[in-house]
């Protein structure tokens, strides 16, 4: 199995209500955890994920969701885009680790409740 395989059986297994509270909260973990996801996206290993480095990590998110793929339901698209600017704040610059965390820590908690 390769890692990026398990990296996504993992992260589906992650995703469930009370394993996600206690994923975020539990601060060594969550880093750990972000670390990794962190490593995985940085193609160009610049210390930031550019726009096309975070769609991986959207397009988890939406899986989580239950969204149909991106590209198939305008309705789905729009709330992807909604996920990426979380990211992004709105706008095509560069998102650090600091910033990665922070949201993803909001949408996985957001996804918890």
């Amino acid at each position: 199995m390769d890692l990026k395989s398990n990296n996504h059986q993992q992260q589906q297994q992650v995703l469930d209500g009370s394993d996600i509270v206690e994923l975020v909260e539990n601060e060594k973990v969550f880093d750990k955890f972000v670390e990794q996801k962190f490593q995985q996206l940085d193609q160009d290993e610049d210390g930031k994920l550019s726009v096309t480095e975070l769609q991986p990590a959207v397009a988890d998110i939406g899986a989580a969701l239950g969204l149909p793929a991106q590209g198939t339901s305008p309705d789905s698209d729009h709330i992807y885009s909604e996920v990426l600017n979380e990211f992004t704040h709105g706008s095509q610059e560069k998102v650090s680790k600091t910033e990665f965390k922070e949201v993803l820590s909001d949408i996985l908690l957001g996804m918890a409740a």
